[in-house]
């Protein structure tokens, strides 16, 4: 999984933010994540450096300037970007290529 974003969520009920500090969890942290998923089985469940270099294109819509595929891998367009074998092969299999 790729983590997009993520946010700190805080309890704005009153009700429930008395029941979370009564149970003892007044130190628990909540947040908001969304995730862009692959299935994929060529995967390595590391991420290896092979030496491969993507450049984006612009051609989304709405993101001819760059384009984020996670928090980590920001692509501006036209520019050369250094990424892990997973990586790559996420960018060109024909299910994200296209």
């Amino acid at each position: 999984p790729r983590l997009v974003e993520d946010a700190p969520i805080t309890i704005e009920s009153k009700k429930v933010h008395d029941m979370v500090m009564r149970e003892g969890h007044g130190a628990m942290e909540f947040y908001s994540a969304t995730y862009r998923l692959f299935k994929m089985d060529e995967l390595e469940p590391a991420c290896e450096d092979y030496g491969q270099a993507v450049i984006y294109k612009g051609t989304i819509p709405r993101a001819e300037s760059g384009w984020r595929l996670d928090k980590g891998h920001i692509f501006e367009t036209g520019k050369i970007h250094p990424v892990c074998g997973n990586t790559w092969y996420m960018l060109t299999n024909p299910q994200v290529k296209d």
